[in-house]
């Protein structure tokens, strides 16, 4: 699963810290040079339709996770 933040979002924030061992891409505001993982990450949200953030995406970037699977993988360890 791979956490998606957007750039200077203080809930974003929050929940990576809350979560430091998920993955994360922190995606910027404005466009411009990306590199190749970023841009997989925006043209995959931007077909699901994604117009909050955080949010949690699975290993294939196609389908959105609920954000409280990273609660009960905290709980797990």
């Amino acid at each position: 699963m791979l956490l998606v933040c957007l750039e200077d979002c203080t809930p974003c924030e929050d929940l990576h810290d809350k979560h430091p061992n998920v993955p994360y891409v922190i995606l910027p505001r404005r466009s411009g040079y990306e590199d190749k993982d970023v841009y997989e990450v925006k043209k995959a949200i931007g077909l699901m339709g994604v117009t909050e953030f955080p949010v949690l995406l699975n290993d294939g970037l196609n389908r959105i996770l609920p954000l409280t699977l990273l609660e009960e993988t905290e709980e797990e360890k």
